[in-house]
């Protein structure tokens, strides 16, 4: 993503950009209390016994011509250029880079930073005939997280929202597809219009044989060393929430098969993401 000269509500943008692509999930609270790796791992509800019947699925590239897409993106003069396997494409305003993975990311200078002039029922209205033009929303990709950009004035402390952020992303089998920067379309919309658009559309290829899960609490119970390891000895986490999902890699690698996992949700609004078959962390915070 090009970045423009560097002022501090850029420098915010574009954090909040990278750490949208990133992160995703609201999480929900609830009540209980059991401990794990001596205390360090608290369980706030009960999580369930239940073991699951689930089948990991294959996933290809989106059949998406490159060249075309990025002419509807940008305007003027478009240059292309390779670099590390990545597509590259400007008109000197904005930038499309498309990734070995089939992941396609747009961004400009165009946000506005004054306030926007519209709520969500617009913005979603705005950004789904966005992607009608430009791609279109896949059948099986549902709205799974909207948030804001905001603007906080200095001396009142009063924050206005100066763009809308929304992120689709798909259901397989029932589960939705999950993990940090995979597969879904995120879009930032501001008054000026689209100012960044990731899409990362990986069609299923194969559905493979289903295999019996973990439980929550079999997979938590083999995991809960390794998260208050990620999560420091000196932090107890608390886990308020477990929901069955499957991830997908970050745009940026080479997509493999989605795996089932357990999706641990935390009292400070963070995830685990555990292997629902062996109990391995596959991804969790660093504090």
């Amino acid at each position: 993503m090009a970045k423009p000269k560097p002022t501090s509500i850029w420098q915010r943008i574009y954090k909040y950009i990278e750490d949208f692509l990133r992160l995703g999930g609201d999480i929900a609270f609830a009540g209980g209390l059991t401990n794990l790796a001596g205390g360090k791992v608290i369980v706030s509800t009960p999580l369930g016994e239940e073991t699951l019947s689930v089948a990991p699925v294959a996933i290809g590239k989106e059949d998406l011509d490159l060249n075309e897409h990025a002419k509807g993106l940008l305007k003027g003069t478009i240059s292309r250029r390779f670099e590390d396997g990545r597509v590259m494409y400007t008109d000197g305003y904005a930038n499309v880079v498309a990734h070995p993975s089939g992941a396609v990311i747009y961004s400009s200078e165009e946000l506005d930073t004054k306030p926007v002039s519209f709520g969500f029922k617009e913005a979603k209205e705005r950004v789904e005939d966005f992607l009608a033009k430009h791609g279109g929303l896949p059948k099986d990709y549902e709205l799974s997280r909207v948030s804001t950009i905001n603007q906080e004035h200095l001396v009142t402390g009063e924050k206005d929202i100066i763009a809308w952020a929304l992120t689709y992303r798909p259901k397989i089998n029932g589960l939705e597809v999950v993990g940090p920067g995979g597969n879904q379309i995120d879009v930032v919309i501001s008054d000026k219009g689209v100012f960044s658009y990731m899409r990362y559309v990986s069609p299923v290829t194969t559905r493979k044989e289903a295999a019996k899960t973990l439980s929550a609490e079999e997979a938590l119970g083999k995991a809960a060393e390794k998260i208050a390891e990620n999560f420091g000895i000196h932090t107890p986490v608390t886990i308020t929430k477990a929901e069955l999902a499957y991830l997908s890699q970050p745009f940026d690698k080479t997509p493999s098969d989605l795996r089932p996992i357990w999706r641990f949700g935390t009292d400070k609004g963070e995830e685990v993401h555990v292997d629902a078959f062996t109990g391995e962390v596959l991804s969790a915070p660093l504090r």
